[in-house]
Parts: structure tokens; C-alpha cells; sequence
């Protein structure tokens, strides 16, 4: 499922092809994101909503909203607009239940961000209200859609560089712990995103293993030990191992308390790959990765590592590949071109499984848990 070319443009509100997002909430990361439909024809970042018309007026100008943007006071506000296609969600995970059944009940697509819930059953209820209403769902997993993220699964699928897979390891670490954030980051708050650095980090590590895997789902995970949790028994740093019925493993691992790490390492039978920033490249423009194997070169005694280092240019940034996408799906639903693709909630639901049951493991003393 490959991101489709867009094309580099102010967009014109005028075009009927133009697709407009709603943005509900202010949260830090829409900052990104609404950079991102700023770079793209026929998208507009059209709206945003908060519980505040204030808060929200002074977001759509410290993001760059094209003046006249609209700005509303509640979010049911910008749900009742009908120029609105798509709603993008940087709400809270405790709050997307909610707020995701209200905007699919409007007929209107989301853009959702990660964790999608705080349960598999939550979400299991948010897709069936989507499926019901025909509209589009898609996480907003960012490196899915780099250019980089298509190559690697090339090389994977050729098996010549590395091989079969064998084991893959995942890491995402940020250094977040400081008193402000232990104390009003949402991400550290129990009822709105009680999943912590589980659901916020390690989304994207389970994301890699099992876009490794192609999606198949692995038959146990098992938490390590020592999960460390805040005072509201909010996860702060975890890791889990996962376990396939063709023998692959993997171990994967996340923390809010350390230094900057976004590890994909996937060991073959013949070689390794590996990329060191694959949730948010160093460079916008120039994604990185690396191919390990055991030189060939005859004259050359002992185990001596070739290196191959390959460097995949875009002309656009991943998040707005990725706006770009959800804008294509939507465009071709709203003018009966197109059809809802599965494949976007398929993998969100995947991924969310995944988290719940190494939640699942670390709540029973990191026991081993069947993934059914």
C-alpha cells in the first residue's frame, strides 16, 4: 500500500477537489501536521476546534492557518460544519471513543492519532461505527508513509540482502522525564492516555515488528520485568518479547527516561538491516538505512562486515505524505471514485492488539499471553 505523489502547491479553496481538515484539539503535534496540509494541493487545514474559541483562534496562528480559517469554541461545532472531509484527532486516547464515533456518525473521515484507543474493544467499537457510516479511519503513524519505509520492505521481500527474518529488535526512547512533564503531560494522566510510554512509544516498535512480519500477528508476547510505572501507575518504561509460529522473535522496548533512541534492527539468515531514526528521520529529505552482510571478498581473512548504505530522497516530508494519503482516500470516497481501504484500520487494529496484551502480560507479573 504504497502513499500516492502529491503534488507541491498552495491549494485554492475554490477547486472542488480541495479536501479540508478539521483539526479537533490543540495538542502539540497537530503543530506538524498542519505544516504538513500547508504543503499540499487541494488540502487545506481549514478549521480547528477547542474547548476554548480563544485557545483555538491563537492555535490557527501559531501553525501558520491561512487567515479566515475557521475557529470554533467547542468541537461539536466543527463537526456541524459541512465543509469539513476530514477530522483530524490529537486528542487524548482516553477521549477517541467518543469523539471518533461523533465524527464517523457525521460522515466525515478520521485522521487518528496513536495509541487509536485505550482497548482493543474501544477501537472494535470505533471501526464498526465507521464501517456503518462508509467513512475512512487511518492512525497517524507517520514513518508508514516514507518514502524509505517502501524501499526497506523491497529489500526485505527480494530476501537476497538479508535473508529470512529471524529476529527484529524495536526501541523508542525520548528524554521526557522532567517535573513538568511527570506532572501535566497528558501521556503521564491515567484517564487520558493511561497507556503511557506503552501506548504513545511502543505503538510505533510493534508497528515495525509487524510490518516486518507483514502484518501476521505473532502467537505470544511476554513482558519483560520491571516495568516502571509513575505514581498514577502510568507505564513510563517497558519492553516485551514476541514470538511468531515460524520461530521469528522479537524484543521491543520503550521509555520516556533516557536518551533518544529510534532502533530498527531486522536480523536475517544472511545479513542485517538496520535504521537508527525510523520513527522521525534526522533529515527530512534524505531518510537513512543500512545493510550488514559478511564480505564476500575472498582475499579478506576472518568475518570482516560489508557495509551497504542506502539514502531514499523525498521532496516532501513524511507527515505530509502522509496527510496527502488520508486526502486521497477521502477525495476519491467524496466523489465516488474510490472505496474505504481496510488496509489503514486493519494494521491500527493489529498494532492496538499487540500493546493490549503485552498490557495484559505486565499487569499478570510478565507472564507469557496467547495473542487470539
Amino acid at each position: 500500500m504504497e502513499p500516492a505523489s502529491p503534488e507541491i502547491s498552495v491549494s485554492s479553496t475554490g477547486n472542488s477537489d480541495v479536501i479540508r481538515f478539521g483539526i479537533l484539539g490543540c495538542a502539540h503535534i497537530s503543530r506538524k501536521n498542519i505544516r504538513a496540509m500547508n504543503m499540499l494541493k487541494d488540502v487545506e487545514a481549514y478549521a480547528v476546534a477547542s474547548r476554548s474559541l480563544a485557545k483555538a483562534e491563537a492555535h490557527a496562528v501559531a501553525t501558520g492557518m491561512k487567515p479566515g480559517s475557521k475557529c470554533y469554541g467547542s468541537y461539536e461545532e466543527l463537526l456541524e460544519d459541512p465543509l469539513v472531509d476530514v477530522v483530524y484527532v490529537p486528542l487524548p486516547s482516553g477521549l477517541h471513543l467518543e469523539w471518533v464515533n461523533k465524527i464517523a456518525a457525521k460522515g466525515k473521515h478520521v485522521l487518528l492519532e496513536k495509541p487509536v484507543a485505550m482497548s482493543i474493544e474501544e477501537f472494535d467499537k470505533m471501526l464498526e461505527v465507521c464501517q456503518q457510516a462508509g467513512v475512512q479511519l487511518m492512525d497517524g503513524t507517520m514513518w508508514m508513509h516514507n518514502p524509505r519505509t517502501s524501499a526497506m520492505k523491497s529489500i526485505l521481500k527480494e530476501k537476497k540482502a538479508i535473508g529470512r527474518p529471524i529476529s527484529v529488535y524495536a526501541a523508542f526512547a525520548a528524554p521526557l522525564m522532567n517535573a513538568d512533564f511527570l506532572k501535566n503531560n497528558v501521556r503521564m494522566q491515567k484517564d487520558l492516555d493511561g497507556l503511557g510510554a506503552l501506548g504513545d512509544l511502543l505503538w510505533y516498535c510493534v508497528r515495525a515488528v509487524l510490518w516486518t512480519m507483514d502484518y501476521e500477528l505473532p502467537k505470544e508476547v511476554r513482558a519483560r520485568p520491571h516495568t516502571v510505572f509513575n505514581d498514577q501507575g502510568v507505564i513510563v518504561q517497558c519492553g516485551a518479547d514476541l514470538f511468531w509460529e515460524n520461530g521469528t522473535v522479537s524484543f521491543v522496548e520503550c521509555s520516556f527516561n533516557g536518551g533518544l533512541r529510534q532502533t530498527v534492527e531486522i536480523s536475517g539468515t544472511t545479513g542485517l538491516l538496520t535504521v537508527m531514526d525510523f520513527v522521525l528521520p534526522s533529515v527530512e529529505t534524505t531518510s537513512v538505512f543500512e545493510i550488514r552482510r559478511r564480505s564476500s571478498n575472498p582475499h579478506v581473512y576472518g568475518h570482516i562486515v560489508d557495509i551497504e548504505r542506502h539514502e531514499v530522497k523525498t521532496e516532501l516530508p513524511q507527515e505530509a505524505l502522509m496527510v496527502n494519503q488520508m486526502a486521497q482516500l477521502a477525495r476519491g470516497l467524496k466523489n465516488g471514485t474510490g472505496v474505504v481501504d481496510n488496509h489503514w484500520p486493519d494494521i491500527a487494529r493489529k498494532t492496538q492488539l499487540v500493546l493490549n496484551v503485552i498490557e495484559e502480560s505486565i499487569k499478570a507479573g510478565a507472564i507469557t499471553v496467547a495473542v487470539q
